[in-house]
């Protein structure tokens, strides 16, 4: 991750999105905490029904997130790597649009 905050120091950006989510890597990048909140409001009956959906899924993420039996069972499970694997094309495209998308918020 520094490698990668030097990069895009070196190419002048100013600002970089670190994502969604607590991780204590983190905390040696950003001073301050922007807490973030999920709404979810229908503006039509269908769409009551659709943000029900997208409630329950999300309370049932964070019931799993919040569990740490559940939690440690699902992030133990074994991933078939081969799957998963990129083509190096694709990773390299894939980092050329994040180091596009980089913001920094402090260059050392």
């Amino acid at each position: 991750m520094i490698n990668l905050l030097r990069m895009c120091c070196q190419r002048g950006l100013t600002q970089f999105d670190l994502g969604v989510g607590e991780a204590s890597f983190k905390r040696l990048f950003c001073r301050e905490i922007e807490p973030l909140f999920d709404t979810f409001r229908p503006l039509t009956a269908r769409g009551a029904i659709v943000a029900l959906g997208y409630r329950l899924a999300y309370h049932l993420k964070s019931k799993i997130k919040h569990s740490p039996t559940i939690w440690g069972a699902l992030t133990t499970v074994p991933v078939d790597q081969s799957r998963c694997a990129a083509p190096a094309a694709a990773t390299a495209t894939v980092d050329l649009k994040l180091q596009r998308r980089a913001h920094l918020s402090e260059c050392r």
